[in-house]
Order: structure tokens, then sequence, then C-alpha cells
């Protein structure tokens, strides 16, 4: 207990000497680890999204009520007006995270990412809105490519006929990908909207207890909705199985504790960009690994939404 105390000490320091470089390091690795996440999952056949994710929070809440007692933080504050944000954020972030395994089953791993990755929009608008920083009209232009680039993602039947490609329509896979589209524009939201709390957050309590209230809402919605679908597959705690369920676990407890800690160390609207690297590493390890050939209209797609967001973050910083 002595030497983690002592090691969050040493990291602390560090972080102190490298202010600019070490909230861009941990949305990096945070980006990656997403990612590895979202490819684990997808291995993960036979089983619905909803018992995926409950197991994961469990198993993660597990994790991070041990670290919480190893490094002596308190999960309870006296404090009504931050207990009254961690309980918002966990409920949004709670939302979050459901419809991000909900929209990894329904549609593609790069387009689900990418469309994620239209967040960096809401949060200079719900900025705006909460923050009252002040919303310039470059943001715009981020809609517009947002919009474009995620037509090009979803490939619905009149972009098709407009490009003039062939499709075969089949009813039930395409309401089920326009389901898929939904969720994952409300994840992308949702983050967005806790992102901003988490901001106000930042200076009352450690990430370490953002993340437990977040996890017990993940817990709460993930069992409703796993009684209301009452759809079970006992096969989850088969030894192959689970251990993929608990690198799941793993990898997204580490992905929410850096990212939480880059937003705390960082600046919101400086940090966004790097979330982009989700993309290029989920090419890249659709490709090398797994050998996967992409669509060029996702490519275009992605390119659209990456160059709208990035403009706009050229823009504010003149």
């Amino acid at each position: 207990m002595k030497q983690a105390l002592n090691m969050s000490i040493t990291i602390q320091e560090f972080e102190k000497k490298h202010t600019k470089s070490m909230p861009i390091a941990y949305m990096l690795v945070s980006s990656l680890f997403f990612v590895i996440v979202s490819k684990i999952v997808r291995l993960l056949h036979g089983f619905g999204s909803t018992q995926i994710f409950f197991f994961r929070s469990i198993i993660t809440l597990s994790i991070n009520t041990i670290v919480i007692s190893i490094m002596r933080d308190n999960p309870y504050t006296n404090d009504k007006a931050i207990h009254k944000l961690l309980i918002f954020r966990c409920l949004i972030a709670g939302i979050g995270h459901y419809s991000f395994y909900q929209a990894m089953y329904m549609l593609d791993i790069t387009e689900s990412i990418t469309i994620f990755q239209t967040s960096p929009f809401w949060v200079t608008i719900l900025a705006g809105i909460i923050l009252k920083e002040k919303i310039k009209a470059n943001m715009f232009y981020t809609l517009i490519f947002s919009f474009l680039g995620i037509l090009f993602i979803i490939q619905p039947p009149f972009v098709k006929n407009i490009l003039g490609i062939n499709y075969v329509q089949i009813e039930r896979d395409q309401s089920e990908r326009m389901l898929g589209f939904f969720f994952a524009c409300l994840q992308s939201f949702m983050i967005a909207f806790s992102m901003v709390v988490l901001k106000k957050l930042s200076s009352g309590v450690s990430n370490l207890i953002i993340i437990h209230y977040a996890l017990i809402s993940c817990c709460f919605i993930g069992g409703l909705d796993l009684i209301n679908k009452a759809e079970f597959n006992s096969a989850i705690f088969l030894p192959q199985t689970f251990v993929l369920v608990v690198l799941v676990a793993i990898f997204n407890y580490f992905a929410q504790l850096l990212y939480c800690r880059a937003i705390m160390l960082g600046e919101a609207s400086k940090l966004a960009p790097y979330t982009y690297s989700t993309i290029v590493f989920g090419f890249i390890i659709e490709i090398l690994i797994f050998h996967k050939e992409t669509n060029l209209l996702s490519i275009l797609g992605s390119s659209l939404i990456i160059f709208g967001n990035i403009y706009s973050y050229n823009k504010n910083k003149t």
C-alpha cells in the first residue's frame, strides 16, 4: 500500500515537470486502449452486447474499488454541489458506455469509431451552453463536414443511388444499421457531455472517484437491460471466453483512467483533436492484424470528419 502511494506521488511529480506532454500522452494511450477494447468485443461472438457490457462493468468496478481502497480515497463527499455533479455525470457516462457497446455490435468498427469522433463538436456546443464559452462560426463548418462524413460512413440507400453504387436492400440489416448509427451518435453526445461535466469536477474530486460513480451507473443500466431482454448465454463463463471479458474490463479501465487524467491535467479543447488517433489506430490494427480491406467511402467519410474538426481546432487557436 505504501509503495502504491509513493508511486502515485512520483507520477504526480513527473506530471508537474511535463505539464504539456503528459495530457497528450495519456490521451493517445487511452485512445489505443479504447480501440483494443473494441477489437476484443468483436471477438466475443454469440453474446449480446448488454451481457458483455454488464460483466465488463462489474469486473471494472471491482478493480476500481480495490484501487480506491489501496489509494485510501473516500468515495463519498459532503459537498452537495460536487455530489450532484458526480451523480449527473455517472448517469450520462453510463448511457454513453451502454450506447458504445450497442453501436459496436451494429456497425463496423471503423464506422462506429469514426462517428464517436464527432464528440469534439458537441464539446464545443455544450461548453458554450454550460461553461459560457463563446461559440465561433467555424464550428458550423465542422457540423457540415461531420454530417457529410457520417453519410459516407453509414451509406444510406439514397447516398448509394446518388453515387451509382449497386446494393441489395435488406430491411432488417438496414434498420439495425440505422439503430447502430443512433447509438453511435448518442454515445458521441453523452461522452462530450460527460467531458464538460468532468472538467467542472476536476478540481474537486479525484479521477478514481469519478470513474467509480460512472461504473456504478453502468452496472445498474446494464443489469436492468439484461433482465429486460432475458437473454443470457452461460458460455460467457467458459475460461477462454471469460478471459476475453476480463481483458475488455482491464483495457477499458486503464483507458478511462488515462482519459480522465488527461482532461484533468490539460485543456479539453486542445486535447479533443488527439481523440482522432483512435481512427488511425483502428485502421492500422484492421489492416495489419485482421487483414481487412477498408471501404473507400468510409475512408472519405473519416477524412471529412477529421478535416472538419481539425479545421475548427486550428481556427480556435487564432
